[in-house]
């Protein structure tokens, strides 16, 4: 289990984040920016993901206007569309 808790930590210019595993080898980060948000904040998620899944890991960093919510209204800090074995 992979804690993604220190992604967003001392990040002052990401109001608000969430981790997608859209494949093994491929994260998706969206973030809701303030102020001067740039490359080297992009630079530097990409950077504290790898440092927890490796660096063979694709990271797309995507600004975002809003993060959906679940239908209850709660906000989901980490999706996986990964199936688990033996789903059906």
């Amino acid at each position: 289990m992979v804690r993604f808790h220190g992604i967003f930590v001392n990040q002052p210019h990401v109001r608000e984040g969430q981790i997608v595993q859209e494949a093994l080898d491929l994260i998706r980060v969206k973030v809701i920016p303030s102020g001067n948000f740039g490359q080297e904040d992009v630079d530097d998620i990409t950077h504290r993901v790898q440092q927890r899944l490796g660096d063979s890991v694709k990271v797309i960093v995507e600004s975002v206007d809003e993060i959906p919510r679940t239908k209850a209204g709660k906000f989901q800090a980490v999706i996986s569309k990964i199936a688990p074995p033996n789903a059906k």
